[in-house]
């Protein structure tokens, strides 16, 4: 073990620049070199008592030394993109207070996101022992001659040569250390080489905190967190022949992974606002209520009623998840991207239920994994993707239920000019009903399971139907160009405009299509001469056959007409009016041929217009 080490901690008492540089290099050198784009994440750290410095690390923390991030009061971290904070401190498990156990790291919670700077990564390795690093802070200043005496304000960064561990001098190996060598004598060398380099400096009261950063493949990375000046000369003054300790980051790379990935459940308070603002959020550590905005690794929850507009700031952002449980909430993304990361379904990453009124998304792009919209009974929700909205669900989406089952009532709308896209499927069950109101739906799959499709449009989409409806309202078409229905599925049309199935058309056995209202035009055949599986039944509707059709059942109840409207050939194996039983039949445009049983048809207009009148009945 060598020389007893005295030990200052590096945190000024009054406002002052960072560390002493070489009495025969230009100051400007110094702040220059802090003043490079690799050093942005550097910033100062004030409290009431105390200045020093800090490195952002992530969006929404910073790494400092454990005796700044201890400090009361109300802290603020400077960049120069602004100020922003703290809403908690999370300090390193061990600390004792005395930076000679090489333990003085803090994690310090900023109550807002950094958005307009870099964090710093990390150095991982530990071959840090003979690199040489540069040390950025905001500590006082001055030359190796004078020390530490100039009060400016100024961030400067300087270089030095990483010389030893501190076990030589009864250090941990927690801790780096290297000194400040003298250009005009060698006998202010410590340890290590006996010549500075160009831009030798050392930090000073006020760097505590700050970082040292080693090069990894051209990137500077952050290997070194300022905790101490020693001395041997009775003065801690950071002059020639003084030393720094800094805390190796590569010490501590579990502690710094556990702490910057913890997620916390931020509920926002406001009316509408900002989402980077503190004041619209709160939740709870260490058993307070603390004011922060969601970082990417949180869940956001809203629970409380009334209108709420979050506005979205210059950047795009994202969550783990997003639950909303009651109020009315619309998220204006500014032509930004909002991202929800939870890739499974335990939880999904969006949920809109339990007391909401609904969700709308505004002006940018909503990415999301799985999701929930009205995931319990009694729930009665709206989620609508507006204008200028996109909604990328890379998970699968379940409207009016869950991935187990239905749950309560849900409307989801696409509006004009917006887009949604189920790269993993939609579920629409029982109570759930998805709505195109001049957007766009693309889909996977999109499973019918008691739910309803409405509204106008195109819907480029495999339809899988085991039970639902579909409603066109008067004046609007519907085009679904891939509708399969499953065995014994009954898919209902209602509403007073045409629906139009083109395209794919498979129909397992005992399949129904019910129509009760409006138009339906088939553009593909239901079956073929081998197997008829499709059943039809309509009331006060119309049916347009466009090509021809085989059937296993054709129903036509009061106000029914059917309409070969290009159709060559209708075969039907089972044929009802009104009740009555008239056996199979097949129908050429031009006319009725192998009629098994007597029957009154009413054949209206040449080339093959049959209106078949009688009262409804559903299926034989």
């Amino acid at each position: 073990m060598g020389t007893a080490l005295a030990v200052v901690l590096a945190a000024a008492a009054g406002h002052a620049p960072a560390g002493t540089r070489r009495d025969d290099v230009a100051d400007s050198e110094y702040t220059s070199l802090a003043a490079e784009a690799a050093y942005q994440s550097v910033g100062l750290i004030s409290t009431p008592a105390i200045l020093a410095s800090g490195v952002l690390v992530a969006d929404n923390y910073v790494l400092t030394a454990a005796h700044v991030g201890q400090a009361g009061g109300t802290m603020t971290f400077t960049l120069p993109g602004g100020a922003y904070l703290r809403a908690w401190t999370v300090i390193l498990p061990g600390w004792t207070g005395d930076p000679a156990d090489g333990s003085d790291l803090a994690l310090v919670r900023l109550s807002t996101l950094v958005l307009d700077e870099e964090p710093a990564a990390l150095y991982t390795a530990t071959d840090e022992v003979g690199k040489t690093g540069t040390v950025v802070g905001f500590g006082k200043t001055g030359t190796g001659l004078t020390g530490a005496t100039e009060p400016a304000g100024t961030k400067r960064a300087g270089k030095n040569v990483w010389d030893t561990t501190g076990v030589p001098y009864g250090y941990p190996a927690d801790v780096l250390m290297a000194d400040f060598d003298n250009p005009s004598s060698t006998h202010d060398s410590w340890f290590g080489k006996r010549r500075p380099i160009a831009l030798e400096y050392l930090a000073a009261s006020g760097d505590s905190g700050g970082g040292m950063f080693l090069s990894d493949g051209g990137v500077e990375k952050l290997a070194g967190i300022v905790s101490f000046v020693a001395y041997r000369d009775g003065e801690g003054d950071s002059d020639y022949g003084d030393a720094v300790g800094v805390v190796r980051v590569s010490s501590y790379l579990d502690w710094l992974t556990t702490t910057l990935s913890a997620s916390y459940t931020m509920a926002w308070v406001g009316g509408s606002g900002g989402f980077n603002v503190a004041g619209n959020w709160q939740t709870t550590f260490g058993g307070q209520v603390a004011s922060a905005v969601p970082g990417s690794l949180d869940a956001v929850r809203f629970a409380a009623s009334g209108s709420h507009t979050v506005t979205w700031p210059a950047a795009d952002l994202a969550n783990t998840r997003l639950t909303v449980a009651a109020g009315n909430v619309t998220l204006d993304l500014a032509g930004r991207v909002y991202t929800l990361t939870e890739p499974g379904l335990s939880p999904p990453s969006l949920v809109v239920g339990e007391a909401a009124e609904g969700l709308t998304i505004l002006n940018g792009t909503f990415s999301t994994g799985g999701a929930f919209l009205a995931p319990a009974a009694g729930a009665n929700v709206a989620m609508t993707v507006g204008a200028g909205a996109a909604w990328h669900a890379g998970g699968p989406v379940f409207v009016g239920g869950t991935d187990a089952g239905p749950g309560g009532t849900a409307v989801l709308t696409v509006a004009g000019g917006a887009t949604a896209d189920f790269a993993a499927g939609l579920v629409i069950w029982s109570g759930g009903t998805v709505r195109l109101a001049g957007g766009t739906v693309e889909a996977s799959l999109i499973g019918l399971v008691g739910g309803t499709l409405a509204g106008a449009g195109a819907l480029d989409a495999h339809v899988a139907c085991a039970d639902g409806f579909v409603d066109v309202a008067a004046g609007d078409s519907l085009l679904v160009t891939w509708l399969e229905l499953g065995p014994d599925a009954t898919l209902t049309k209602t509403g007073a405009g045409a629906l139009t199935l083109d395209g794919v058309l498979a129909c397992d056995a005992g399949s129904l299509l019910e129509i009760l209202g409006g138009t339906v035009w088939l553009q593909t055949d239901a079956g073929s001469a081998a197997t008829a599986n499709l059943s039809i039944s309509l009331t006060d509707a119309e049916l347009f056959l466009a090509c021809d059709q085989h059937l296993d059942t054709l129903a036509i109840g009061e106000g029914g007409v059917v309409r070969l409207a290009g159709a060559g050939v209708l075969v039907v194996e089972h044929f009802y009016i009104g009740g009555l039983s008239l056996g199979g039949m097949t129908l050429a445009a031009g006319g009725l041929s192998a009629v098994p049983e007597p029957a009154t048809l009413a054949l209206v207009g040449a080339g093959g217009l049959l209106a078949l009148l009688g009262r409804r009945r559903r299926r034989a």
